[in-house]
């Protein structure tokens, strides 16, 4: 993944998407292998440790604190990026750059809402924010469109592209919908069998008869050449 690209990882269910974002992110061992990271290599990376680096995801189900609000949310994962364990986190006043994320995740009107009552898609905007307070230079995505209505996956690609932009910060995300990664990515991998099968522009992605026969058949092959 190139510095400041958005790349999509794609490929049919039981292709190893997920169990690549999890060796990646440090959520599962690596048997064998290294990750390399702005020129580091890590052998036994952690998530904490990569989070630290800027290496930060999220998951398909919004990984929020519940019964906190908004707010609340947004400023523990500042701490946690700050590393201000000793700090209690209902400070008096709101870090600048904790508002600047309400605005730019679009939960201003929101700040204190309890998490729990937002709506799916407002979630997922919610995890978006913790992930960005950690200062990400490589975000992944694990389905960010999941379970979106049409409108909200609308405004989700909108919203991720304008904070990639912003921010010169790189996307890797996985997605089942290919007017999603058709619309977002610079680059596109696909996956089968736990093995690359091509790694190009979208362009040439979808005129490539490998990933055609394997992958972009029917109705996703329909949905791609309408990207």
């Amino acid at each position: 993944v190139e510095a400041g690209e958005i790349h999509a990882l794609i490929g049919p269910n039981g292709a190893g998407k997920t169990t690549l974002f999890n060796l990646i992110s440090g959520l599962y061992p690596l048997d064998a292998g290294s990750l390399h990271f702005r020129g580091v290599r890590y052998r036994h990376p952690t998530p904490e440790r990569l989070a630290q680096a800027g290496l930060v995801r999220s998951f398909q189900q919004p990984k929020i604190f519940p019964n906190q609000s908004v707010l609340e949310n947004l400023n523990i994962a500042r701490l946690g990026k700050q590393r201000s364990y000793t700090q209690w986190w209902h400070a008096p006043e709101i870090d600048p750059q904790v508002a600047d994320l309400l605005v730019q995740i679009g939960l201003a009107d929101h700040a204190d809402t309890p998490a729990c009552n937002l709506a799916h898609g407002q979630q997922k905007q919610l995890d978006l924010g913790l992930c960005l307070a950690l200062e990400p230079t490589l975000l992944m995505l694990d389905e960010p469109t999941a379970s979106m209505s049409q409108s909200e996956t609308v405004a989700s690609i909108a919203l991720l592209r304008k904070i990639a932009r912003e921010r010169e910060m790189s996307l890797l995300f996985t997605e089942h919908d290919m007017q999603v990664v058709f619309g977002m990515a610079d680059r596109i991998t696909v996956l089968l069998g736990g093995r690359v099968l091509a790694s190009d522009t979208p362009k040439a992605i979808r005129r490539n008869p490998a990933v055609q026969a394997a992958y972009l058949s029917g109705g996703q092959a329909d949905a791609a050449s309408r990207s």
